[in-house]
């Protein structure tokens, strides 16, 4: 069942649902703690789908809980650094995944508009969400903070592009992104601003973009293969 995407999908929101649970009975005491294993839990489940046959996918999803390892003890100034550069080499691994898969894809003038206006917006966007918070910031976090935003709007474009490739399960790794987004929107707001209902609001897009990197993860293995069978 855990082969097929609504297995996949089941999984995820029982794991969902328990992240839920504890939060509720348990408020953020366990929170870290509780992902953890929540990460890990998709983690295996990634490895039984055989997704470890791409390394940078499978680098990508340790980092991911590297960084949630590292999340049980952010209050000490090594570790929240730890966190923010595992987070930022994340999606650093999945830019190194996916450029090189639009070498073939051309860029219109209405393409180029596009992604100047995401830019804008997206510093737009980026530059509020710090300002808002930067009071509460350790000394030199702001900067990761900037570097961490900047690449993650780099490639929401570069996955804008790959949708424009052939491959259909390019959807996919442009909804991924646009979860791990709204995580990390409001992950900052909940954990630096003290608004601790919006853990909830955290652990589902994160968990549900975890899902999605591992269906993402399926279906360019299964392209690969394919395409490798019709060479030989």
């Amino acid at each position: 069942m855990l082969k097929t995407n609504l297995g996949v999908f089941i999984t995820t929101i029982i794991l969902i649902l328990f992240n839920f649970l504890s939060i509720y009975k348990f408020g953020l005491k366990y929170f870290d703690e509780t992902n953890c294993i929540v990460v890990f839990l998709l983690f295996v489940v990634f490895l039984y789908n055989k997704c470890y046959l791409n390394f940078k996918l499978s680098l990508a999803f340790v980092l991911a809980l590297l960084a949630n390892i590292s999340l049980i003890y952010y209050e000490n100034i090594v570790f929240s650094f730890l966190v923010n550069i595992f987070k930022l080499l994340f999606y650093v691994v999945l830019m190194w995944h996916v450029i090189p898969l639009q070498r073939n894809v051309k860029i219109t003038r209405l393409d180029w508009l596009s992604y100047i206006f995401v830019s804008f917006l997206g510093f737009g966007i980026i530059k509020l969400l710090i300002d808002s918070i930067e009071q509460n910031l350790e000394a030199g976090l702001s900067l990761l903070f900037y570097i961490h935003g900047l690449c993650l709007m780099i490639v929401l474009i570069i996955a804008f592009r790959y949708n424009s490739t052939d491959f259909k399960g390019a959807k996919y790794f442009a909804f991924l992104l646009a979860l791990f987004l709204f995580s990390d929107i409001f992950s900052s707001f909940g954990y630096y601003l003290g608004y601790d209902n919006l853990s909830y609001f955290e652990r589902f897009f994160y968990t549900m973009g975890l899902c999605f990197t591992i269906i993402y993860s399926k279906k360019y293995i299964a392209k690969s293969v394919s395409e490798k069978d019709r060479v030989i």
